[in-house]
């Protein structure tokens, strides 16, 4: 739920702000708020509803669909940190390149 609720706040400041357009890093920061929304909407539910039961409860196609999401929406997340460092990087140690 706090995931949930943080990352909506984020994103809805990010999109409210003026200066959205104007520094390509807070398309990568929206990039990263929405990618662990859905995160928080495709695996966190499922996995403390199974963890309450004691047992997995979606069985072998939702295993599959839960591993596959969150494995993918936790790579979108890496990626986007990588390219931020990067980016940073360019910034401050290459500024007139």
């Amino acid at each position: 739920i706090i995931a949930t609720i943080c990352n909506v706040i984020v994103i809805l400041v990010l999109l409210k702000k003026n200066t959205f357009k104007k520094r390509s890093v807070n398309i990568l920061l929206l990039n990263i708020a929405c990618s662990d929304l859905a995160i928080s909407f495709s695996g966190y539910p499922l996995f403390t509803a199974s963890n309450y039961a004691g047992r997995w409860i979606a069985g072998v196609a939702g295993c599959k669909i839960a591993g596959f999401t969150v494995y993918f929406f936790s790579s979108v997340t890496i990626v986007t940190y990588a390219y931020i460092a990067y980016y940073r990087y360019i910034y401050v140690c290459k500024p007139n390149t």
